[in-house]
């Protein structure tokens, strides 16, 4: 058994209120406790991996080997005790009016806060010396603390294992705000549903944006966070956060034509993609720049993007059951390939510089035969 938390600590409360004040008008009030259901940290601490070890070969052309290494898994990882498991807190007030029988209006905002968060730390991160790099160090309040685990260096005399711990993350934390409004119309022979929405994500916890491919959710638990100086939760890292989209507007509609088709359009405008510039020689790392701010999480953002698809649909209909149905779609019509993913790495040349774009424009054709 690696760690089992206390049974109180994982009750998980939902509570919603509605107010329908009049026929279809209505206010509303949600508020929820939730932990996130995956970790990838029993992978990280399993002890399991230390005694699978593996032996990398180099083989000639013949298939005949040339040399051999061993290449061990990772060190079991004690947990510290006395963990919190992660949080989210959520709560919501909206509400909803109908303007006659063929507009709807609705609004709401959100707040949610996440807390507790776990990740695999050297055990003596506190007492991290700082003294000669540019770069504030551990706040005090936090280095007296001391280790994460106490008699650590006895449990690897005694039955070995990594330096690394599982830990709580010293005051790591995320808030989001979001403000919503949105209009739905339903006419006789058209459709409108129009959005915006003003958001705010920061704080200090954002592991996606540690590895150099942050866009592909690659961690859940363990990863580059916490993995010396420069990664620490002190370490720039409050502020926004990579997944904050300020402003978001989007529109969708149609109208049905007499000839049995449709004519739809979606236009997007959405606010860039926070980042900020990474540099290892502010830690004392000369060559390891992977995921260390040089400045505050969300420093930088990328241009807005904004783009309007068309689309047309053609429905044949045939004797008996049988339908045809052409559809014509045109994405990206004004071919906005707007930059993001940003080179952070201060460095390289090619700092500063877009490492991926929106899909340029492009015509979709499809038939679907329905008997």
């Amino acid at each position: 058994q690696m760690y089992q938390t206390d049974w109180k600590d994982m009750l998980q409360p939902r509570l919603g209120a509605t107010w329908t004040y009049s026929d279809e008008d209505s206010v509303f009030a949600n508020f929820a406790i939730y932990n996130p259901e995956a970790s990838s940290l029993s992978r990280a601490a399993s002890w399991d991996r230390n005694t699978r070890a593996e032996i990398e070969l180099l083989l000639d052309e013949a298939g005949n080997i040339l040399s051999s290494s061993p290449r061990n898994g990772s060190s079991g990882k004690i947990f510290q005790d006395d963990m919190k498991p992660r949080r989210i807190n959520e709560f919501t007030i909206g509400t909803t009016k109908y303007v006659g029988s063929d507009l709807v209006l609705r609004a709401h905002v959100r707040h949610r806060k996440g807390m507790h968060f776990w990740e695999d730390m050297p055990n003596n991160a506190r007492l991290t010396d700082y003294s000669t790099v540019d770069a504030e160090g551990v706040p005090q309040h936090i280095a007296d603390k001391g280790l994460y685990v106490a008699n650590l260096a006895d449990i690897r005399d005694e039955i070995g294992g990594s330096s690394y711990v599982i830990a709580e993350v010293d005051g790591g934390e995320t808030k989001y705000w979001e403000a919503s409004l949105e209009a739905e119309y339903m006419g006789e022979n058209s459709y409108v549903n129009a959005s915006y929405v003003w958001s705010h994500y920061y704080g200090n916890f954002d592991q996606d944006n540690t590895t150099t491919s942050n866009d592909a959710n690659n961690f859940i638990g363990s990863s580059y966070y916490g993995d010396g100086r420069g990664r620490y939760s002190w370490d720039n890292r409050y502020g926004t956060l990579s997944g904050d989209k300020p402003h978001l507007l989007k529109v969708y509609g149609y109208y049905t034509l007499p000839w049995q088709a449709n004519l739809g359009a979606y236009f997007v405008f959405q606010s860039g993609k926070a980042w900020e510039a990474w540099d290892g020689t502010t830690y004392g790392y000369p060559t390891s720049h992977i995921s260390r701010y040089a400045e505050s999480a969300g420093s930088r953002r990328t241009a807005s993007h904004w783009q309007l698809d068309l689309n047309y649909t053609q429905d044949f209909t045939f004797s008996g059951d049988m339908e045809l149905q052409f559809r014509a779609d045109l994405f990206n019509v004004f071919n906005r390939q707007t930059g993001y993913n940003k080179n952070p790495y201060v460095l390289d040349e090619k700092f500063g510089e877009s490492r991926s774009y929106y899909n340029p424009r492009s015509l979709q054709l499809s038939v679907n035969f329905k008997f």
